[in-house]
């Protein structure tokens, strides 16, 4: 121990260090059999034992003599403290397997080969042979690997035990039978064809022909198959000896007529048809079609029977009068829309053939006329409808907003005036809030003021013309299309 510290260099630094800390122990200090004073001494830490080396508790070393003076009792290896197997290859009947397990505190891995379990017998049940099927003598196999460990001999399958032979199908004139019997103890069947035993020949008598039927000569059948033996042929019917001719049914219109004969010998008739002796035809009645019903013409019907003769065709009856215009504006001219008039077959009937059109007088200034539609030929009554002519429109020109008013002025109108009407609104639709109007009674001014308008406030302006109309002894106002809106902000 004395060599080692001295190479290490430090021993002089170890011997100050040790003299300061330990000098009031050095007092106490006994000396050693050898005689030494310990006066150069070392402490040395204590040593935790490992899993495969011993430790060592704290001492005290004296370089002088070159042991310990004290302490540095040696602490037992800890051994392995190894945690649970982990198999890494499990082992089988016939094959080794494999597990490992590794040391909580120095991570030492100890490994380990399992050895194979053996197999695990199960015994194979012996099976007994029948006359369908081999039986088997008792085995052994290994349930985890499936090697036979004791195989299994075949026992060789048992005979039938036939019962007695049952007819199945009973032979006939020309047709095998067949006959069967079973084994008792399965489903195995065996068959034997049986030979067929011949026909039973009967005679079959002979017919005399008559007027009504057909005779025979004799011939022969077998009475179990009814196959023909000896063929029986035909002898022809005898001629009727017919009486004269009497009328039953006497012909009409369309209705054919009879007359019979009858046989002396039978009960056989004879028929024959007398034919129609045809209608006499006159023209039936014409219907003229109207708005609501079908009209007909063109038919005609027998005078004895009354039925009809020829079918009347049918008019369609008027769906529809229409106009091409209902509202016209006036331009200083006559104005009159077109008719058209169609069927429920939705054909256009022609004016003057189908029906005539006769309008109102004047149809030139603003107001509502008539038009009379009346059906003719093979239509009748008729439709009046109405059409109106509106004064014409103006525009807007400027819109000058003052403090509570919007001073409109438009285009100046013409004839067939009688005033415009002016609408004032905060909303462009003139659908929502409080829609102000302002009516003008003449017909020639140009300009107007709304008043009592809220200050800065957006409004939208628009305006259009009347004609009052005295029809009936009232008075109707007719109005134009509205122009288009236009806006301004009142100044606060």
């Amino acid at each position: 121990m004395k060599k080692l510290i001295n190479k290490t260099g430090v021993r002089a630094a170890a011997v100050i260090l040790l003299m300061t800390v330990f000098s009031a122990c050095a007092a106490v200090l006994t000396f050693a059999a050898d005689g030494c004073k310990h006066s150069e001494t070392i402490p040395m830490a204590a040593k935790s034992p490992t899993c495969t080396e011993p430790g060592y508790t704290e001492g005290v070393y004296c370089l002088d003599c070159d042991e310990w003076i004290s302490g540095h009792e040696e602490i037992a290896a800890l051994k392995h403290s190894f945690g649970d197997w982990t198999v890494t290859q499990a082992e089988t009947c016939c094959e080794s397997g494999s597990r490992y397990r590794t040391c909580q505190r120095c991570l030492t891995v100890e490994t380990e080969t399992i050895s194979p379990h053996g197999h695990t017998e199960v015994t194979d049940e012996a099976v007994e042979a029948t006359c369908t099927t081999e039986g088997k003598t008792q085995g052994k196999h290994c349930s985890e690997c499936g090697k036979v460990l004791e195989e299994q001999k075949v026992i060789p399958k048992k005979d039938h035990e036939m019962g007695q032979w049952t007819v199945v199908t009973a032979p006939k004139c020309e047709n095998e039978g067949k006959e069967e019997r079973h084994c008792q103890n399965c489903e195995y069947t065996e068959t034997n064809i049986l030979p067929p035993h011949g026909h039973t020949e009967v005679t079959d008598e002979a017919v005399e022909a008559t007027c009504t039927a057909e005779g025979k000569t004799q011939g022969k059948h077998c009475s179990e198959c009814g196959k023909v033996l000896e063929e029986q042929e035909v002898i022809p019917k005898k001629d009727h000896e017919m009486g004269q001719w009497t009328v039953v049914t006497a012909p009409k219109c369309e209705s054919a007529g009879k007359e019979e004969r009858h046989c002396k010998n039978c009960g056989y008739k004879e028929t024959k048809d007398l034919p129609p002796c045809g209608h006499k035809a006159v023209p039936s009645r014409n219907a003229a079609a109207t708005l609501s019903k079908n009209g007909s013409f063109g038919g005609s019907v027998c005078s004895v029977c009354g039925k009809t003769v020829k079918a009347p065709k049918t008019v369609a009856r008027i769906r529809r009068v229409s106009l091409s215009e209902k509202t016209f504006t006036y331009n200083g001219k006559a104005q009159k829309p077109k008719v058209t008039v169609t069927d429920s077959n939705g054909k256009k009937l022609k004016n003057g053939t189908d029906y005539t059109v006769k309008y109102a007088r004047g149809c030139k200034n603003v107001g509502r006329y008539m038009v009379t539609v009346k059906f003719i030929g093979k239509y009748s009554g008729g439709k009046t409808l109405t059409f109106e002519i509106k004064p014409k429109g103006t525009k807007i020109k400027s819109l000058t907003a003052g403090k509570d008013r919007i001073e409109v002025r438009w285009k100046k109108t013409g004839e067939q005036i009688s005033g415009c009407e002016i609408e004032c609104s905060t909303d462009k639709s003139f659908g929502k809030g409080k829609v102000k109007k302002l009516t003008v009674k003449k017909g020639g001014e140009a300009s107007a003021t709304v008043r009592h308008l809220k200050g800065g406030k957006k409004y939208y302006i628009r305006i259009r013309t009347y004609k009052t109309v005295t029809e009936n002894g009232k008075k109707v106002r007719y109005y134009s299309a509205w122009s288009e809106k236009k806006a301004v902000r009142v100044k606060k």
